[in-house]
């Protein structure tokens, strides 16, 4: 049932400090919660930097906040789409870890 995440060749490819490796080390989503903390030099620190919080996390799914600043924004000052992406991969992410850590 679910997706199980604890094959070698994934574990070996991650960064020791990314949120999938915190999750899995843990086997538990809820030391995921409160500010989001992405790998150093990972795509996903701009989330980082613009101060995403994970307020909820389980098999029923995952909540987050975030405030839109400048910096994820396009030249017509709304959410960029590689944001959007961003958010996206990252929450989803979150939700699968929440189903099966």
């Amino acid at each position: 049932r679910g997706v199980h995440l604890r094959s070698a060749s994934f574990s070996r490819g991650l960064h020791a400090n990314s949120f999938i490796a915190r999750a899995l080390e843990a086997n538990d989503p809820r030391v995921l919660l409160g500010p989001f903390r992405a790998a150093a030099g990972g795509y996903d620190a701009c989330l980082s930097h613009a101060g995403m919080e994970v307020t909820a996390i389980g098999p029923e799914g995952v909540a987050c906040s975030l405030v839109v600043s400048r910096a994820l924004t396009n030249n017509y000052s709304t959410l960029h789409g590689g944001a959007i992406a961003t958010i996206v991969d990252v929450v989803g992410t979150l939700a699968i870890l929440g189903r099966d850590p």
